[in-house]
């Protein structure tokens, strides 16, 4: 094979559909499902998306997202969807929607749901409960605790309680809300959102005895759904994806975040995209999700009718590197099932990892939510120790060996 980035693999199907994101893993598994031979391109290659992807093309972390681009030339017309992180790339998804179907939200609107000064108050107005917002640092008699986060970002990567410092021009202030974090997943169309369910967020704060990384304790490190929740919130919610797909154009499927503070539903984000969480809420509905994302932009499909299939919870952890190392050849792979855990996203063995970078992702399911949850957070923390090496351990001298470079503020939407 001539370049050594791209993997190819035969696929029966006549669709094709071309996934892009940091991590395309988790999107491109879910229109396997739905029928399609999959292109996918992202920063990682993973074994597992080798394995099910049609073809693979891997951008350099120091090329990304731009490089993106440089591989859509050799794929016109086929229809592209984007996920995690290509929503902070405006000028990107305009070239993916250049020449070809663009399953997904067009920049405009990305750019308009994405500005929270403008988001926030047309909740407000509509009777929805949002932090308060600063762009910059409030009166010293100011009693909140306050929230930096940068204006472009995934996963909260970069979020941090706001220390007095001087915040920068391509950062905001944000009201602190204490309580549970949640996502909830939708399939907007022209007329309605409809509501497939909604998953308990893991942060880094919930999982940091893997990591001891506390100082990062609002990224995302997993989900668990779907969440059973009371009548009065789903209605809110519902109402909510409602409104992002009548007034600000939503289409697809797209997610918000929100916490519940006190049995107060607070509005903190919306990703307008196929998001982390979709995959633990497709174990349980009769499709996969990118059969609903797809036939949203088809004029002549309806909206789908969801029941739940299965009332199990699905949890997914993200391990993150507490050193710079090594994933060892011993490592189970993405086809073992070990005491009930199942795994994605997984790198080649001897790969080297920076410190804080995503390692590979566990799976479990179970009928209760704590159980999922110590379940991961355990078998994780067994996992690092018997399997990741510091790289004291590992001299890193073979020049064809890979490395994922430390830069997870791009890349922790997987």
């Amino acid at each position: 094979m001539n370049n050594p980035s791209m993997i190819q693999h035969p696929n029966s199907s006549n669709k094709r559909v071309l996934v892009v994101g940091a991590s395309a893993r988790a999107m491109a598994s879910s229109a396997r499902r739905a029928g399609y031979r999959v292109i996918a391109i992202d920063l990682f290659g993973d074994e597992d998306l080798r394995a099910l992807a049609e073809i693979v093309h891997v951008v350099s972390f120091d090329d990304y997202p731009a490089g993106i681009a440089s591989f859509l030339s050799a794929y016109p017309e086929i229809p592209v969807s984007y996920t995690g992180g290509i929503e902070n790339a405006p000028g990107l998804i305009e070239q993916l929607a250049y020449n070809r179907p663009l399953w997904g939200n067009h920049a405009s609107v990305v750019s308009r749901v994405r500005d929270v000064f403008k988001l926030f108050p047309l909740l407000g107005e509509s009777g929805f409960s949002c932090p308060s917002l600063c762009r910059q640092p409030p009166p010293d008699d100011d009693d909140k605790t306050w929230l930096r986060k940068p204006h472009r970002s995934a996963g909260g990567a970069r979020v941090a309680v706001w220390d007095h410092s001087t915040v920068g021009d391509d950062e905001y202030l944000q009201e602190y809300i204490s309580g549970t974090s949640y996502s909830s997943l939708f399939v907007g169309n022209d007329n309605t959102a409809c509501y497939l369910g909604s998953s308990r967020q893991l942060l880094l704060r919930d999982v940091a005895s893997i990591t001891d990384r506390e100082h990062q304790s609002f990224q995302y490190a997993g989900s668990i759904g779907p969440i059973s929740l009371r009548d009065e919130m789903v209605g809110q919610i519902q109402a909510i994806g409602n409104l992002l797909t009548l007034q600000w154009g939503l289409r697809g499927v797209f997610g918000i975040d929100w916490i519940d503070h006190q049995g107060d539903l607070y509005f903190i984000e919306v990703n307008p995209r196929f998001t982390a969480s979709a995959e633990v809420i497709e174990t349980s509905l009769p499709d996969p999700v990118f059969q609903y994302h797809e036939q949203s932009f088809d004029s002549t499909s309806g909206n789908p009718v969801i029941s739940l299939v299965d009332d199990q919870l699905t949890g997914k952890l993200i391990l993150f590197a507490p050193c710079s190392g090594v994933l060892s050849f011993e490592a189970p792979h993405s086809c073992t099932i070990e005491n009930e855990i199942r795994f994605a996203d997984v790198p080649r063995r001897d790969t080297f990892i920076s410190e804080g970078f995503p390692i590979l992702t566990i799976l479990s399911q179970g009928g209760n939510e704590n159980d999922v949850r110590e379940r991961l957070v355990a078998y994780g923390r067994e996992f690092v120790c018997r399997y990741f090496h510091s790289s004291g351990e590992h001299k890193q001298d073979s020049p064809t060996e890979f490395s994922r470079a430390n830069k997870t503020d791009r890349l922790t939407a997987r």
